[in-house]
């Protein structure tokens, strides 16, 4: 594998788990992402370091989703109004989606850096406890039929 193909699959694995470990946050009272850290910790058997670079990550990973979510109010009332108007406004939606990506955007070297930082600090056999579970969730996708085409 390509080392420019290596390093767009870490900062995606990176990515994935941060969300993952964030989105889990946002179900009920908030607790839940520090249960995922932990959870994560208690896997890779994290030592101190790599724990405040997890932590870092997830906080850059929260930053960076609380920048591209927005104003979700005012975008639902745009939305409505859009599917509403007589004439879908294609223009409108593509810079509400342009508005968000370049939001994504702006933050993606700190993200970046965050993701380097906490895979840069893990021995090969947590890299390799990663690679297993990024391909145990491989497999349940393509048992899942959502396989990609």
């Amino acid at each position: 594998m390509k080392t420019a193909t290596k390093i767009i699959v870490i900062t995606a694995t990176a990515a994935a788990i941060a969300f993952g470990a964030n989105a889990y946050a946002h179900r009920g009272a908030g607790h839940h992402g520090d249960k995922m850290v932990s959870r994560i910790v208690k896997k890779l058997d994290l030592d101190d370091s790599q724990t405040a670079a997890l932590k870092a990550l997830q906080v850059e990973i929260q930053e960076t989703r609380t920048l591209v979510k927005g104003d979700t109010t005012n975008m639902k009332e745009q939305i409505n109004q859009m599917i509403g108007a007589e004439s879908f406004d294609q223009g409108a939606a593509l810079t509400m989606i342009n508005q968000r990506a370049e939001a994504f955007q702006a933050n993606a070297p700190e993200l970046v850096a965050a993701t380097g930082t906490f895979f840069d600090s893990l021995n090969p056999d947590q890299k390799a406890k990663v690679q297993k579970f990024l391909d145990h969730g491989k497999h349940r996708k393509h048992s899942r039929g959502q396989a990609d085409e």
